[in-house]
C-alpha cells in the first residue's frame, strides 16, 4: 500500500520534482498533480501531458493553498472500482471504502461517513494507542525471551560446576563419568535453548509483521485519515499480531534441571560410572550455612526490614534497628559497607534501569525513598525522591517504583511523580490498625502483591492495577513478611507466623511449601541466577543460606 506526503505550500520554493528525484536528479518542481499526488517539473510535465491516461489529471501551482488542505485526504486507492480513493467509512460494518463500495455493498447502512469530515468532528485515537499497546507488549515478551537464555546459561554452568567438583575427588576411571553427566546436562539444555530459539524467532517474526504495519502507519501518521484507512484495511494483520501475543505469552518459561548424583556410586565404583542422573529443578530448599551480619558499629541487634539482590550477586539488607543499609559480599560471606541515616529503612529493591549497581530505599518517617549506588563495593548516594505519604514497602518494574502506604500502592517515578495510585477496598478487607508492606509485582500479568504486616491484617493481597483483588492469602501465610521473585512470573512468600516459605504462582495460588519450620523469619530475598536464598530472622545477626535440591 503506497502513501505520499504533501508537502505545504510555504515550503514550495524548496519543493524538488518528485520524477528527477527518482533518477537522482534536484530540479525544482512547477506544478502538483493532485490525483498523481506527485510534483513535476515543465519537462517532466510535457510527458505527463503526452500520456491520454493521465491528460484529465488535475493541476495546482507548487504555492496553491488548496495543497494544504489536501494532507488530510486519503491517498489509498480502491482496488475494486478502478482506483478510486477510499474516503468512506461504514460504521456498521467497520469497514472502509470507495463511494462506489458504500453505493453497492453498503446501500442499506444508516452510518455511513466521509472520512476527512468524520475526521474534524471526532478524535480517532483507539488504533495508534492499540499500535502502540501491542508494542509495548511485544517489547516486553522479547524482553522475557531474552532474558531467560541468560538464565539458562547460569544455571547450567552452575550444574556443570557441581558435575566438576564432584569429579575431582575420584581417581581418572570416573572421568569418563563425569563427561558423560555433562553430555547430558548439555543435551537437556540444548534441547531447552533450541525450544527457547524457535519460540523467540516465531515471536520476532510476528513483531517484525506487526513493525511493517506499525512504520506504515507512523509513515502517514500526520495525515489522519489515511492511518485510520490504512489501520483499518490491515484491522486483519493486527487482530492476527494480538493473537501471536496471547499465544507468546502463555508459552512457560523457567525450565530448571537440577544434577543429582547417584546414591550407588561406590557400588559401581569399579564398573563404567554413571554419576548422576539430570532431573528438571523441584523448588526444594534445604539449609546450607549461615553468616555474620552484625557490624561492631552497630549499637542493636539487627532487624532487617527489607532486602533486595543486586544486578552483581551482591545483597543489600535495610537494617530498621540500626538505621543503616548494609552490603553483603555473598562469596566472602560477610558485610563490606554500610549507609547510615537519620531513620530506619522499612524496604529496599534493586533497580535495573542503567549499568549501574542501584538500590532504592524507604525512608517512612522522613517520608521520601533514597536512591543510591554501587560501586566498588561501596554505597554512594545519588539523590532522595520526596514523598507526600508514608512509604513502606518498594519494588522497581519497568522503570517505575511501586511504593506502599498503609493503605495504597502507588507508581512513582523517578521525579517523585505519582503516576497512579492503586487501593484495596479499606473497608472490606483492611482494618484501621491495618498497614501495607511488601510488594512484588508479577512479571507476566502485572498482579501486584502486597503484604500486611500489622497485627489486625496479616494478610497477602494479590490485585489487579485496577486494585481488584485477585485473590487473599491469610491462614496459609499469617503475618506475611518477605516476597520475593521466583522466575516465570512466581514469586516466594512467607511470614513470621506460618514460619515457612511457600511458592504461590501468578494469581498467589499456593502450589508448594518449599521450606518448612523457620524460626521467626523476618525477610528474604532470592538470586535467581544461583538459585540461593538467603533468609533473615527478627533481631538475629545471621542470615541463613538455602540452596534448592
Amino acid at each position: 500500500m503506497a502513501s505520499k506526503s504533501v508537502s505545504s505550500s510555504d515550503e514550495s520554493s524548496d519543493i524538488k520534482c518528485s520524477a528527477c528525484k527518482e533518477q537522482d536528479k534536484n530540479i525544482a518542481a512547477d506544478k502538483y498533480c493532485v490525483d498523481c499526488q506527485d510534483y513535476y517539473c515543465s519537462q517532466c510535465l510535457e510527458l505527463h501531458e503526452t500520456l491520454p491516461a493521465l491528460k484529465s489529471h488535475n493541476l495546482l501551482d507548487t504555492n496553491d493553498d488548496k495543497i494544504g488542505q489536501l494532507k488530510m485526504i486519503p491517498t489509498e486507492k480502491c482496488e475494486k472500482h478502478h482506483y478510486k480513493i477510499v474516503d468512506m467509512f461504514c460504521q456498521n460494518h467497520d469497514e472502509v471504502g470507495c463511494a462506489t463500495c458504500m453505493a453497492t455493498d453498503h446501500r442499506n447502512c444508516k452510518d455511513v461517513f466521509y472520512i476527512p469530515e468524520m475526521i474534524k468532528t471526532c478524535e480517532v485515537k483507539g488504533f495508534e494507542e492499540r499500535i502502540v499497546s501491542l508494542e509495548k507488549k511485544f517489547n516486553e515478551l522479547l524482553d522475557r525471551f531474552n532474558n531467560e537464555d541468560s538464565y539458562l546459561e547460569a544455571n547450567e554452568q552452575s550444574e556443570i560446576d557441581k558435575i566438576n567438583s564432584y569429579a575431582k575427588q575420584i581417581e581418572d576411571n570416573i572421568r569418563q563419568a563425569a563427561q558423560d553427566a555433562i553430555d547430558q546436562v548439555e543435551k537437556q539444555y540444548q534441547n531447552l535453548r533450541s525450544t527457547l530459539k524457535e519460540n523467540t524467532v516465531k515471536i520476532r517474526e510476528q513483531y517484525e509483521k506487526f513493525s511493517t504495519v506499525k512504520e506504515c502507519i507512523e509513515s502517514i501518521k500526520e495525515n489522519k485519515s489515511q492511518a485510520f484507512v490504512t489501520f483499518k484495511l490491515n484491522k486483519d494483520e493486527i487482530v492476527d499480531r494480538e493473537q501471536a501475543y496471547e499465544t507468546g505469552s502463555h508459552i512457560e518459561l523457567g525450565q530448571r534441571f537440577r544434577f543429582k548424583i547417584d546414591s550407588k556410586l561406590k557400588k559401581n565404583i569399579l564398573e563404567r560410572m554413571v554419576l548422576g542422573n539430570v532431573n528438571l529443578q523441584q523448588d526444594t530448599f534445604v539449609h546450607k550455612s549461615s553468616f555474620n551480619i552484625r557490624l561492631t558499629s552497630d549499637e542493636n541487634k539487627v532487624d532487617v526490614y527489607g532486602s533486595c539482590v543486586v544486578s552483581d550477586g551482591s545483597i543489600v539488607l535495610a537494617d530498621r534497628n540500626n538505621k543503616n543499609i548494609k552490603l553483603v559480599d555473598v562469596r566472602k560471606q560477610q558485610v563490606v559497607d554500610e549507609f547510615i541515616f537519620q531513620t530506619g529503612p522499612t524496604d529496599v529493591c534493586a533497580i535495573e534501569r542503567s549499568c549501574t549497581n542501584e538500590i532504592a530505599v524507604c525512608l517512612p518517617n522522613e517520608m521520601k525513598v533514597s536512591v543510591i549506588y554501587i560501586l566498588n563495593n561501596k554505597f554512594c548516594s545519588d539523590f532522595d525522591i520526596n514523598l507526600n505519604f508514608f512509604c513502606f514497602g518498594i519494588f522497581f518494574s519497568d522503570n517505575i517504583l511501586y511504593i506502599s502506604d498503609p493503605r495504597s500502592v502507588h507508581l512513582v517515578d523517578f521525579t517523585g511523580k505519582v503516576l497512579r495510585t492503586v487501593s484495596v477496598n479499606v473497608k472490606k478487607h483492611l482494618s484501621s490498625h491495618s498497614q501495607l508492606h511488601n510488594i512484588y509485582v508479577c512479571s507476566k500479568n502485572k498482579n501486584i502483591f502486597a503484604s500486611c504486616r500489622l497485627l489486625e491484617g496479616r494478610k497477602l493481597f494479590c490485585i489487579n492495577d485496577n486494585g481488584e483483588i485477585i485473590n487473599i492469602i491469610s491462614k496459609e501465610k499469617a503475618w506475611c513478611s518477605g516476597l520475593a521473585d521466583a522466575g516465570n512470573g512466581k514469586v516466594f512468600a512467607f511470614g513470621n507466623d506460618s514460619k515457612n516459605v511457600t511458592l504461590l504462582n501468578d494469581r498467589c495460588e499456593i502450589e508448594k511449601v518449599v521450606i518448612k519450620e523457620l524460626t521467626d523469619p523476618c525477610s528474604m530475598c532470592f538470586d535467581l541466577r544461583s538459585g540461593r536464598m538467603y533468609v533473615f530472622n527478627w533481631n538475629e545477626d545471621k542470615a541463613q543460606i538455602f540452596e534448592a535440591v
